[in-house]
């Protein structure tokens, strides 16, 4: 599963550096996190400006990376808005009924995240399209 997170504060500077390599990625995520991290460290190659950060979300007892190029996303907003609600764990007594039990994907966008600029894919182009406009990755395992 794949959520990218949409940011609008971006320069575009890094974009042409990477267009040849985004062209390259055609093909569709896969339901493994590990091959599609695998997939964006060939993608973007030695680059240091690739970002991966490894988590897990206890709410729903997945495991996650999200993806971002350094100093074309925002850090801090990345920390707040998108780390912070999927690491939090469950405070034992206020265990909450989901509406979305058993639709992983739809409790994280809806309930813990519920954030409007949320956006799915399932085509790798389109992962790296929006990583190259300064948007940030989500992959949750299955």
């Amino acid at each position: 599963m794949v959520l990218q997170f949409t940011q609008h504060d971006n320069t575009g500077t890094e974009q042409t550096a990477y267009a040849a390599a985004a062209q390259e990625s055609l093909h569709r995520v896969s339901l493994d996190i590990r091959v599609n991290q695998r997939q964006l460290k060939e993608v973007f190659g030695k680059s240091q400006d690739i970002v991966f950060r490894e988590f897990a979300i206890p709410q729903v007892h997945r495991e996650a990376f999200l993806c971002f190029i350094n100093g074309m996303a925002d850090v801090e907003r990345i920390d707040q808005h998108i780390l912070q609600p999927l690491m939090q764990k469950t405070v034992k007594g206020q265990v909450k009924r989901s509406r979305y039990r058993g639709n992983c994907l739809q409790r994280v966008k809806k309930e813990l995240l519920g954030s409007a600029g949320v956006a799915e894919t399932n085509l790798f182009q389109e992962v790296t399209r929006q990583l190259l406009a300064g948007n940030t990755a989500v992959f949750i395992d299955r």
